[in-house]
C-alpha cells in the first residue's frame, strides 16, 4: 500500500515537473509570435513593411495588405493587428458594406452603420445594406444577428453570443449583469479598445426585451408550433405523453404578492403550457 502512494507521488511530481518546462517552452513560443523577424508576407512571400494579423483566423499568419483584404473579402466580425513600431497595434480595415442577396435587384437600398457585438463580445461598426421592402430586423437575421430594436435597431447582437448567455441563464443561473461583466473581462487588455466607435453598454440593451425576445425565438425555432402532432416543449422527454395534467401549489402562501417591481407589458409567451394564468388560480381558491 505504502509503494502505491510512492507511485502515485512520483508520477506527480514528474506531470508537475513536465508542466513546468512545457509552459516556458509555450510562453517562449508566444513571445516569438507576436513578434515580427522577417518583414516577408507569409501567404504570397512579398518583402513589405506593412504586415497584418487576424486575430481570428487559424494561425495568424502574418501577412501583406493584398492578401489580408484576399482572405476577408466576405462579410466577417475578424479583429485585424497591423505591425507598427516594434509591435501589433489595433488596426481598422476599410468599411465593406454587407449586402444581403435578397436585395441584389431591388432598387429602394440604403445603407447604416450598427454597432455589432460578436460571439466573444466584442463590438464593431459596420455598414450594412438594407431595402424598404423588407423592415431591418429581418435583414439582420440574414446575417445572423439579432436587433436590439424591432424599430431601427442600432446595435445587432450575434445569434452564437446570445445562445451561449441563453443555456448560462437555464443551466448556472448566470444573470445577465454577470455575463456582460465576464465579457469585459475575458478579453486581453490590448484587445479592450479596438471598436471603432464609442462602446456600447449592452447590459442595458440585453435586459430592454433583447434577450427575452430572443430566447422565445429560440424556442419557437426549436419547437415547430405550425405543425400539428409535434412536441412543443411540455412533452414528457420519457413517454410524449401529456394526457394527464400534474399540478404544483407554491407552499409560501405567506409572502405578500408586491407590485412595486413593475408589470409586465407582454402578455405570457408561454400561457397555459407551464403555468395556470393568475385569475383562474384566484377563482379555484375562491371556490374552495
Amino acid at each position: 500500500m505504502v509503494n502505491f502512494f510512492i507511485r502515485i507521488q512520483d508520477r506527480k511530481r514528474k506531470t508537475i515537473a513536465k508542466l513546468e518546462s512545457t509552459l516556458s517552452k509555450v510562453v517562449n513560443f508566444s513571445n516569438r509570435k507576436n513578434s515580427v523577424v522577417e518583414l516577408t508576407c507569409s501567404q504570397c512571400y512579398e518583402s513589405t513593411t506593412d504586415l497584418y494579423r487576424c486575430l481570428d483566423c487559424i494561425g495568424s499568419w502574418v501577412v501583406c495588405e493584398g492578401c489580408l483584404h484576399s482572405n476577408h473579402s466576405h462579410p466577417h466580425l475578424h479583429v485585424i493587428e497591423k505591425w507598427m513600431n516594434g509591435t501589433f497595434i489595433g488596426y481598422q480595415c476599410e468599411k465593406s458594406v454587407w449586402c444581403s442577396m435578397k436585395h441584389k435587384h431591388f432598387a429602394n437600398k440604403y445603407i447604416k452603420d450598427l454597432v455589432v457585438i460578436d460571439d466573444k463580445g466584442r463590438q464593431h461598426l459596420r455598414t450594412i445594406e438594407f431595402c424598404t421592402c423588407e423592415e431591418e430586423p429581418v435583414t439582420l437575421i440574414d446575417f445572423d444577428l439579432w436587433p436590439s430594436s424591432p424599430m431601427y435597431p442600432k446595435i445587432a447582437f450575434h445569434f452564437d453570443l446570445l445562445r451561449w448567455l441563453n443555456g448560462l441563464m437555464l443551466e448556472s443561473h448566470v444573470s445577465a449583469k454577470s455575463f456582460c461583466e465576464a465579457l469585459t473581462a475575458r478579453l486581453p487588455k490590448q484587445q479592450k479598445k479596438y471598436t471603432s466607435k464609442e462602446e456600447k453598454e449592452i447590459y442595458k440593451v440585453l435586459m430592454e426585451e433583447t434577450i427575452h425576445q430572443f430566447r422565445h425565438f429560440c424556442y419557437k425555432m426549436d419547437f415547430c408550433e405550425r405543425f400539428d402532432g409535434l412536441d412543443d416543449g411540455c412533452s414528457c422527454p420519457a413517454c410524449y405523453q401529456t394526457d394527464t395534467p400534474f399540478y404544483y401549489l407554491d407552499a409560501d402562501f405567506q409572502l405578500v404578492r408586491k407590485t412595486s417591481s413593475g408589470k409586465s407589458w407582454l402578455d405570457p409567451k408561454h400561457s397555459e403550457n407551464f403555468f395556470v394564468q393568475q385569475d383562474k388560480v384566484d377563482d379555484f381558491f375562491f371556490f374552495l
